[in-house]
């Protein structure tokens, strides 16, 4: 008998089955997490779209190291050619101290060490980007590295400047002049998103839906149930513990 012929008569409907209504709950379920995910970026963007405001008091904190034109350089005839390189290869480095001192790393190692910097070096897939600043000229000043990564025994390449002698380090204080605009509503809806968010624990259930992965630094493994040795590949425990000795 074919139960669809009663399908037109008056106040005929069919009836969900379980398994609709459960797939039609958690469609919704999935909806609203969307939903919810758009809207913490969208209030996110919002956040970092707002402009920078100049302060009343500029106030010091800390230094800042970056590189300049070493003096003899800076007299010669190629100064310009090397202090407009120097734009696209500069870098920052913050530190509370003037002397730009680190504690030494290591268990039985003790005192300060100097902190490293170097100019931008860049990889192979930036090296052949059309919208790499860097011009031909500027290119010949430039070789193939390779660097030795230190928790593995693979080799990165990166393209490095030939002459890093011609920059020295300048250190200045670094003001802070300006700071974001602060707006207290926006503030507030964040606030309540992330509230909800976590009064219900629905960031493992947004990362899993958005992303397919639910773990993360604080969903992983239990502190006293952690393998260190956990999805590594025999040479790099071999690796590690060899460095551990020495």
């Amino acid at each position: 008998m074919d139960n669809d012929l009663w399908s037109f008569d008056t106040g005929y409907f069919k009836l969900k089955t379980a398994r609709q209504k459960k797939r039609l709950q958690k469609e919704d379920s999935e909806k609203q997490l969307r939903a919810l995910h758009k809207l913490e970026n969208k209030l996110w963007r919002e956040k970092q779209n707002l402009p920078f405001v100049p302060l009343e008091i500029p106030y010091q904190k800390g230094w800042v190291r970056t590189f300049r034109l070493r003096d003899d350089v800076a007299r010669s005839n190629q100064a310009e050619f090397y202090q407009t390189l120097l734009k696209k290869i500069n870098t920052k480095d913050f530190c509370n101290d003037k002397s730009f001192l680190r504690k030494k790393r290591g268990k039985r190692k003790k005192g300060y060490e100097p902190k490293e910097q170097w100019l931008r070096t860049f990889t192979e897939e930036e090296w052949s980007n059309p919208k790499l600043k860097i011009t031909e000229q500027e290119k010949q000043h430039f070789f193939l590295k390779e660097y030795p990564m230190s928790h593995s025994k693979c080799i990165k390449k990166r393209y490095t400047f030939i002459e890093p002698w011609r920059y020295v380090f300048q250190i200045k204080p670094h003001m802070i002049t300006h700071a974001k605009l602060v707006d207290e509503v926006l503030e507030q809806q964040m606030q309540q998103l992330e509230n909800r968010i976590e009064r219900h624990h629905l960031y493992p259930k947004i990362r899993k839906l958005m992303h397919g992965n639910v773990y993360s630094y604080h969903d992983g493994e239990k502190h006293q149930y952690y393998n260190p040795i956990k999805n590594k590949q025999l040479p790099d425990i071999i690796w590690e513990a060899m460095k551990g000795i020495l």
